[in-house]
């Protein structure tokens, strides 16, 4: 895999509609290795939901020796959503 070094932030609201209740938010998110960083967070303001992601892309060649390791981390990524 090869890609330029990139960064991407999300920030999403969300509302809640009337009636309904948030009974559970994912706890945040921190991945820091030699491939990305990741962090997400969610947080309820009152009837609204807030969530916020980043990512760094650090490396810019992955060889396919490396990419086992690459792919868990990415799952572990994904279980943030």
């Amino acid at each position: 895999m090869v890609w330029n070094n990139s960064y991407k932030k999300d920030e999403v609201e969300f509302n809640v509609p009337e009636g309904y209740e948030v009974y559970y938010l994912p706890e945040p998110v921190g991945i820091k290795n030699q491939y990305f960083e990741f962090r997400s967070s969610y947080r309820q303001e009152g009837e609204r939901i807030f969530y916020e992601g980043e990512l760094i892309r650090k490396a810019i060649r992955i060889t396919p020796e490396d990419y086992p390791v690459y792919k868990k981390l990415c799952e572990g990524e994904e279980k943030s959503f």
